[in-house]
């Protein structure tokens, strides 16, 4: 009776400083909700015209765009002063008139570790923003632009101090399977920096290509310095840079599934083909070749020629991870190949079951990764069927299956994980229930050591346009569950400042 007695004071004191911290931001309609907001009750006459935003700290080109667009943002979206007469008691109010902005530290990496914390203190005639860095800024200037009561023209008086609770708030795209052309593609982006998410995984290869035959891609194409039917090697580029100025890493995705079909060319002369002889050929039951598939992994050259690649691959994304998904596919053609059965025998492997030599591929590829400074990721699959010698603690694990959540705690006894499983979604089967539902979904509800869970990642699957344009809204609703403290669950106080979130982003057209 005792403890839970504890138990029950507890619990209240965590809902009574949960109410103080957060007491009046539901009337702010803030998404997502910030760690703690005071507001006090009293506004500020607002303009956009002549209202100025400057930095006072550690200035950068990322910064300096960020002021830009939201000042333009700002300007295009609030009625000038001339359409608003504003009184208050019959009297006027202060006016609000600047926005000083002061980052601490002048370090422009972005990776696991950049802090994105900030304080932004509302008052008249200037106010103030502090962040450690650039992309605390550029948190704290979404939510100015959020705290902006547009049909009145006014700013709340309000102290808010937040940073983030994960620091992977991610989304994931697959491109190979439904092409987003770069117009919605910056919407998707849009819609993270809107959120405050922070990491795009996004996977460029060719969706199960035809047995033995390589498609024609981007990702194939960039690499060998061709132009793209899809993205071009300036497209990636630019992504990335658009990314990046609104604090979002881009995290790509090649799997070793349909890479082997991608970064080497079928159409390529034999005689060149002979120099990389890198992938497996492939027979029939009578001993005809009938093309090439998988990379070979029992010879040298092929993790030469990896090695080579995801140095080409690291002048594009520039991010400190790398994403090798899963098993390498069907692996029939291993064992219709003579030289694999060899070294599977001469190994002791099963030379019917070739998933260990997979795994072996797999190991040795984030071996090539660490050797350049990166961190592979891969999903839970690989470490289920991996000897615990063959992937290091600094390989992070993506949790893509709902079996894998049961797993979770023996998972970060050695290895960091990434949550997707429960925020992968059908955007063609989300209703509101289902929606509000994967809402109060927890990263760390299954479990597991909190400091090894990195966070999740959202998955929308789209088989369209259409449906990708409308995944963006389910995107938007879970990523408070990602940036916000775990006790702000309230689903009806959610739903209200969602709805305003859902206006504000349909008038900068990122909703339909």
């Amino acid at each position: 009776p005792e403890t839970l007695m504890r138990k029950l004071v507890y619990s209240l004191l965590i809902i009574l400083g949960s109410l103080f911290l957060v007491e009046g931001s539901s009337r702010l309609s803030l998404w997502p909700q910030p760690t703690e907001v005071r507001n006090q009750k009293k506004t500020f006459e607002f303009s956009a015209d002549g209202f100025v935003i400057d930095s006072i700290g550690h200035d950068s080109p990322i910064l300096s765009r960020g002021i830009q667009r939201y000042s333009q943002l700002i300007k295009t979206h609030t009625p000038s002063k001339k359409t608003n007469s504003i009184q208050n008691s019959n009297k006027k109010l202060l006016v609000a008139k600047r926005l000083n902005i002061q980052v601490l530290e002048s370090d422009l990496s972005l990776n696991e570790f950049t802090r994105e914390n900030y304080t932004l203190q509302i008052d008249s005639p200037n106010s103030l923003l502090v962040a450690t860095t650039v992309y605390g800024a550029l948190r704290g200037l979404e939510t100015f632009s959020q705290l902006i009561v547009t049909d009145k023209s006014v700013l709340p008086k309000v102290l808010i101090k937040d940073r983030p609770r994960f620091s992977f708030r991610g989304v994931y795209l697959d491109t190979s399977a439904h092409f987003i052309n770069l117009p919605l593609l910056y919407l998707h982006i849009d819609t993270m920096a809107a959120s405050k998410l922070n990491v795009l995984h996004w996977r460029l290869n060719e969706p199960q290509p035809s047995q033995y035959r390589t498609p024609f891609s981007a990702l194939s194409s960039f690499l060998r310095g061709e132009s793209a039917t899809s993205y071009s090697r300036t497209d990636l580029l630019n992504v990335v840079k658009y990314a990046r100025d609104r604090g979002i890493r881009v995290l790509p995705e090649f799997s070793l599934e349909s890479t082997s079909r991608l970064w080497t060319d079928s159409s390529t002369p034999e005689p060149q083909q002979s120099q990389w002889p890198v992938r497996t050929k492939c027979y029939d039951e009578r001993g005809n070749l009938l093309g090439h598939g998988p990379f070979n992994p029992t010879r040298p050259e092929t993790f030469k020629y990896l090695d080579m690649r995801l140095r080409q691959v690291g002048e594009i994304f520039t991010d400190e991870f790398v994403h090798l998904g899963g098993h390498s596919g069907d692996l029939t053609c291993w064992l219709s190949n003579e030289e694999i059965i060899a070294w599977l025998e001469e190994h002791s492997q099963d030379t019917e079951d070739p998933r260990l030599l997979d795994t072996e591929l797999v190991g040795r590829v984030l071996a090539l990764l660490r050797k350049r400074g990166k961190t592979g990721l891969v999903w839970e699959e690989i470490v289920d069927e991996s000897p615990s010698e063959l992937l290091k603690s600094t390989t992070i694990v993506d949790v893509r299956r709902q079996s894998g959540l049961d797993r979770i705690k023996s998972l970060t006894k050695k290895y960091r994980t990434v949550i997707s499983a429960p925020w992968t979604l059908e955007t063609s089967s989300v209703n509101d229930v289902k929606r509000w539902q994967v809402y109060l979904t927890d990263p760390l509800q299954f479990g597991g050591s909190a400091k090894k869970i990195l966070g999740g990642k959202i998955s929308p699957v789209s088989q369209n346009e259409q449906e990708s344009r409308k995944s963006l809204e389910t995107v938007g609703l879970v990523a408070e569950r990602f940036w916000s403290q775990r006790n702000v669950r309230e689903v009806e106080s959610a739903k209200s400042r969602y709805e305003e979130q859902a206006v504000r982003l349909r008038t900068r057209g990122i909703f339909v």
